[in-house]
C-alpha cells in the first residue's frame, strides 16, 4: 500500500511547486524591491542630473492655458552610455522611449484661499510634470495689515522671472525616469489632465494627470503610464498623492522614478537672529525599535547653509540621505523643511489596514536629494543667492505583465507648526509634531532650553490670552505672576549680596594692611584672609547669594525662546490694536506700531527693509523702534537700583562698564529682534526695578533692626548646610598644611 501512496504523494507535491511557485513569483514582482541602500547612494548617476540640467536650459513655451510647457528633452550620449544605468538579463532594453506628446497642456487649481472657505489650502498643479507652482495657506496672510494669503511656494509666471528661476522644475514634479536601464527625458514634458480645473471659484478637491511612455521604435507603442492624482481634504493640511504606474506590455518593466519634493520655504520677515530655515528627518531605529513604534531625530537638523555647501560641492546637487552620522540602522520615517513659522512635511500614506507598524518614506524613497538654483531676488538683509530644492529617488519596481500596477504614493503636509493641527493621523503616530515643534535658540538645538517649561508657560500665557483677549497683555502679566512667583529667591539673593558686599567693605582696611605686610605671597595673604574672615564671623558663602539667580535662567530662557518662535503671536497686535484704530481717526495710512508681536514695534517706519551694520552684524531696520530704546533706560535704571556702592576702585569700573552695557550694547542687539520680545524684557526690567525697591527697602529696615547680619538657623543636614560645609573643609585642605602620620613602611 505504501508503495502506492508514496509515488502518488511525491506526484501531488511536484504539481503544487510547478503551478504555486510561478504564481508567488508574480505577486512579489508587481511590489518594490528591497535594493540595498547602498545601491542608491551609488545610483546618483548622471543619467537624472543631466536631463534635469538640460531640461532647465531649454527655453519655454506658453502654451496658452496659463502653464509653461518645456518640451521633452532627449538624453545626451553620456548619459545614454552612462556604466550604472544597467539592464538585466532578463530584461528587455529599449532603445528609446519618450513620453506621448500632448497637445494642450491644462493647469488646475484645488481648494481654496477665500477667508472662509471649508479648505485650509489652495495648491495650483501645472501640466509640466504634474508639479507643483503654488502652494498658499487660507488661514494666514502674508502681511500683518495686507489681504494677500501667506504662499508657501510660488512659481508663477512672472513669480519665476522675478526670482531669476523660469527653468527650475517644479516641486513635487517627476523628474527623471527609468525603465529596464533605458532613461526616459520627462523632465518638463507635459501631462494630460484628466480631472480638475483652472477656475479657482470651482473649489476642487482633486486633480489628476497622466504621462503615457511610448516606444518611437514600435509605432509609438504605449509602453508605460503613469497617473498622479492629487487630492485635499476640507479643513485640513494635508494632500495625498497617489502615484500608479501601468504596464502596457507583455514584457517585465523595471522602473525608478525620480521627483522633486518641496522648495525653500520662504524666509522669515524678521532677520532677528539669522535665518531660521532647516530640513528635518524623522527616522525609526531598528536597532533598538524593532516594531518601528518610536521615531527620533536626533542629529538630522540640517541647517540650510550647510546644505546649500553641501550641493555646491557636488556640482549643484548631492545626496542627504542616508547619513553617516546616524546609526546604520536608521530608516527614513519623514522629510520636513522647516522655517520660522511655517513647515512643508513628506510622509508615507497611513495603510488602510492596521498592520501593527508605522510605515516609512524610506520604503518608498530611499534617497532624497537636495539641489541649488540661483535667484537674483533675495530677502532683506541675506546675502545668498540660491535657492533649494529637495528631490526624492523611489526604489525599483518591476510590472512583470500587461496590465500589473505599482503604486509610489506619499502624502505632505504644508501648513503652520501648530501643535493641535499634529494631533490626527498620521502626524500623530509618527510624532512629527514632537520633533518639529521646538523652542530653542541655539539654532534648532534644545540643550539650553527646557521643552517642557517653555510648552508650559505657552499654555499658561494661552489660557491668559483665552481670558483677556489679548497677546500684549498677556506676556506682561505672564512676566509679572513669573516675577512674583520667584519672589522669594531674587529677595534671598540681594539680601545675600548686599549683606556680603557691606562685610566687604567693612574689611577692606584689613585686608589691605595684609597685602602690606605679606607682599607678593598670595598663598599667606589668602591663609590670613580666611583666618580673619572666621574671626569677624563673615561667610564667604554669602558671595553665591547669586546663585538663585542663575537658577532663575532656564526660565527666561524658556520664556525667550516660546515668545520668538510661538506662532500664536505671528501678526497678533498688542493692546487690543489700539494704536491702530487711534491712527485709522486721522489718517488713512495705517500705523503699523505694535500691530505684529513677532516683528519690530516699529514706532516710526521710513521704509521698507534694514542694513546690517558692517562692526557687530546686526541688521537694522529702517525704522525707529520704540521699545529697545524704553528697555535700554529700563537696564540702566535697574543697575541703579540694585547696585550696591562699589568698595573699591576695581568695583566701580567694573559698575560703569555694565551701566554702559545695559544702555548700548544690549538695546543695539535687540533693535530688531520682535516687539513680543522686546515687551517681555522691558516688562521683566520694569518689574526688576520695582522688585529692587521693594527688597532694598527690607535690607534698609533690617539694617535698622540689627538683624541684617543675624545669622540664620538653617535645618540640621539641610542640602545649603552641606553644601557649605564642603566648601569649608575644601578651603581648609587647600590652606592648612597636610599633617603626616606616622605610618609603617610597606613591606
Amino acid at each position: 500500500m505504501l508503495r502506492i501512496l508514496i509515488p502518488i504523494l511525491a506526484i501531488v507535491i511536484g504539481v503544487f511547486f510547478v503551478v504555486a511557485i510561478p504564481s508567488l513569483s508574480r505577486d512579489k514582482k508587481t511590489q518594490p524591491t528591497d535594493q540595498p541602500r547602498e545601491d542608491f547612494a551609488a545610483e546618483n548617476s548622471a543619467v537624472t542630473m543631466q536631463n534635469s540640467k538640460t531640461a532647465e536650459a531649454a527655453p519655454s513655451q506658453d502654451d496658452g492655458d496659463g502653464g509653461q510647457h518645456d518640451p521633452a528633452v532627449a538624453p545626451t550620449a553620456e548619459a545614454a552610455e552612462d556604466e550604472s544605468v544597467s539592464t538585466p538579463a532578463h530584461l528587455t532594453k529599449f532603445a528609446q522611449l519618450t513620453p506621448q506628446p500632448v497637445s494642450s497642456g491644462k493647469v488646475s487649481l484645488i481648494g481654496s484661499l477665500a477667508p472662509h472657505a471649508d479648505y485650509r489650502l489652495q495648491i495650483g498643479i501645472t501640466h509640466v510634470g504634474a508639479g507643483v507652482y503654488l502652494l498658499g495657506l487660507s488661514d494666514y496672510k502674508q502681511t500683518v495689515l495686507g489681504d494677500d494669503p501667506y504662499l508657501i511656494q510660488d512659481l508663477r509666471d512672472e513669480q519665476r522671472q522675478k526670482l531669476n528661476l523660469e527653468w527650475m522644475t517644479y516641486p513635487f514634479s517627476v523628474r527623471a525616469l527609468t525603465v529596464n536601464g533605458t532613461p526616459v527625458p520627462v523632465n518638463g514634458a507635459g501631462w494630460r489632465r484628466l480631472e480638475g480645473s483652472e477656475r479657482a471659484l470651482d473649489a476642487a478637491s482633486k486633480a489628476v494627470y497622466e504621462l503615457a511612455i511610448v516606444d518611437p521604435n514600435a509605432a509609438n507603442t504605449k509602453v508605460l503610464s503613469i497617473r498622479r492624482t492629487f487630492s485635499l481634504e476640507k479643513n485640513s493640511h494635508e494632500t495625498r498623492v497617489t502615484q500608479e504606474l501601468v504596464s502596457h506590455v507583455d514584457t517585465p518593466l523595471q522602473i525608478t522614478l525620480e521627483q522633486s519634493a518641496q522648495m525653500d520655504l520662504p524666509p522669515d520677515a524678521t532677520t532677528y537672529m539669522g535665518d531660521r530655515r532647516v530640513v528635518v528627518f524623522g527616522y525609526f531605529n531598528a536597532e533598538y525599535d524593532a516594531k518601528r513604534k518610536h521615531v527620533f531625530s536626533d542629529g538630522t537638523f540640517l541647517a540650510r547653509s550647510k546644505l546649500l555647501d553641501q550641493a555646491t560641492a557636488s556640482s549643484g546637487a548631492a545626496l542627504i540621505w542616508p547619513r553617516e552620522d546616524l546609526p546604520a540602522a536608521a530608516e527614513m520615517a519623514w522629510l520636513a523643511s522647516v522655517n520660522r513659522y511655517f513647515t512643508v512635511v513628506v510622509h508615507p500614506l497611513m495603510p488602510e489596514s492596521d498592520t501593527g507598524r508605522l510605515p516609512s518614506l524610506e520604503a518608498q524613497f530611499p534617497a532624497p536629494s537636495v539641489e541649488i538654483h540661483g535667484r537674483t531676488s533675495v530677502a532683506p538683509g541675506s546675502a545668498d543667492p540660491r535657492v533649494l530644492l529637495y528631490g526624492l529617488r523611489s526604489r525599483s519596481v518591476t510590472l512583470d505583465r500587461r496590465g500589473a500596477t505599482a503604486n509610489l504614493d506619499f502624502g505632505f503636509y504644508a501648513g503652520p507648526r501648530k501643535r493641535e493641527l499634529f494631533y490626527a493621523e498620521p502626524y500623530k503616530s509618527l510624532e512629527v509634531g514632537d520633533h518639529l515643534i521646538l523652542y530653542s535658540l541655539g539654532g534648532m538645538c534644545t540643550f539650553f532650553t527646557f521643552q517642557w517649561l517653555a510648552k508650559l508657560l505657552l499654555g499658561f500665557m494661552t489660557f491668559i490670552h483665552w481670558i483677556l483677549g489679548d497677546w500684549g497683555l498677556a506676556i506682561i502679566i505672564l512676566v509679572l505672576l513669573v516675577r512674583l512667583v520667584l519672589h522669594p529667591i531674587t529677595k534671598m539673593s540681594q539680601i545675600q549680596i548686599a549683606k556680603f558686599q557691606k562685610q566687604m567693605a567693612l574689611m577692606q582696611p584689613e585686608i589691605e594692611k595684609l597685602k602690606k605686610k605679606y607682599g607678593d605671597n598670595q598663598q599667606k595673604i589668602q591663609q590670613e584672609q580666611m583666618k580673619l574672615f572666621r574671626e569677624k564671623g563673615i561667610n564667604p558663602m554669602n558671595m553665591l547669594g547669586c546663585l538663585p539667580m542663575f537658577l532663575q535662567m532656564p526660565i527666561w530662557i524658556a520664556l525667550y525662546a516660546m515668545l520668538f518662535l510661538a506662532i500664536e503671536l505671528r501678526h497678533q497686535p498688542a493692546f487690543y490694536g489700539v494704536f491702530q484704530k487711534i491712527a485709522g481717526l486721522f489718517r488713512d495710512e495705517p500705523w503699523v506700531f505694535l500691530a505684529d508681536l513677532s516683528d519690530s514695534d516699529k514706532f516710526i517706519q521710513f521704509a521698507e527693509g534694514g542694513f546690517t551694520l558692517p562692526i557687530c552684524g546686526t541688521y537694522i531696520p529702517y525704522a525707529i523702534n520704540l521699545l529697545p530704546i524704553l528697555m535700554g533706560l529700563f537696564f540702566f535704571l535697574q543697575t541703579k537700583l540694585t547696585s550696591v556702592p562699589a568698595a573699591t576702585d576695581q568695583a566701580r569700573q567694573q559698575q560703569r562698564i555694565m551701566s554702559i552695557m545695559m544702555v548700548t550694547v544690549f538695546p543695539l542687539m535687540l533693535y530688531p529682534a520682535p516687539s513680543g520680545l522686546t515687551l517681555y524684557i522691558m516688562s521683566s526690567s520694569l518689574a526688576g526695578m520695582i522688585d529692587s525697591l521693594v527688597v532694598r527697602k527690607h535690607i534698609k529696615r533690617m539694617e535698622a533692626d540689627g538683624t541684617l547680619f543675624k545669622a540664620r538657623k538653617s535645618k540640621t543636614g539641610g542640602i545649603v548646610q552641606r553644601f557649605q560645609k564642603a566648601i569649608e573643609q575644601r578651603r581648609n585642605m587647600m590652606t592648612t598644611p597636610r599633617k603626616l602620620k606616622n605610618r609603617k613602611p610597606r613591606k
